[in-house]
């Protein structure tokens, strides 16, 4: 199994309380967490495996960029596919969790959303997706 888990990471505070991709990263987990289907489960799947009965079970955590921030080549390209995921991504499932679970208005939404798509972009903020 592999999944992205939230909330987005940051290891050397380049992301602050302030940026926009931090507050819709919380308020993701909020809702989702409302409604019982927790953005953060992907470090619990070990456990509900071995529960199952599976053997063999082993958690190998990965680190995807945001964006090509990484200097690395590898990453540097791991981070330009996750940052065309994000951004093609981001508003359709952004706006159910907003609209029907947190009671936000779509214009909001959209509003709010100008930010978030700013910030994931910003390579001077050195974010990561746990995997």
């Amino acid at each position: 199994m592999q999944d992205l888990s939230f909330p987005v990471c940051n290891d050397d505070n380049t992301l602050t309380t302030g940026h926009a991709i931090y507050k819709w990263s919380a308020y993701m987990l909020e809702a989702s967490r409302r409604i019982h289907q927790d953005l953060d489960n992907p470090p619990k799947y070990t456990q509900w495996m071995r529960e199952a009965g599976f053997v063999n079970v082993q958690y190998v955590p990965f680190k995807w960029p945001s964006n090509p921030w990484p200097r690395d080549k590898k990453h540097k390209t791991l981070g330009l596919w996750n940052l065309a995921n994000t951004l093609d991504g981001l508003e359709g499932f952004t706006l159910a969790f907003f609209t029907r679970i947190l009671g936000w208005q779509p214009e909001d939404v959209h509003l709010f959303l100008v930010g978030v798509r700013e910030d994931t972009k910003n390579k001077q903020i050195h974010n990561y997706w746990p995997m």
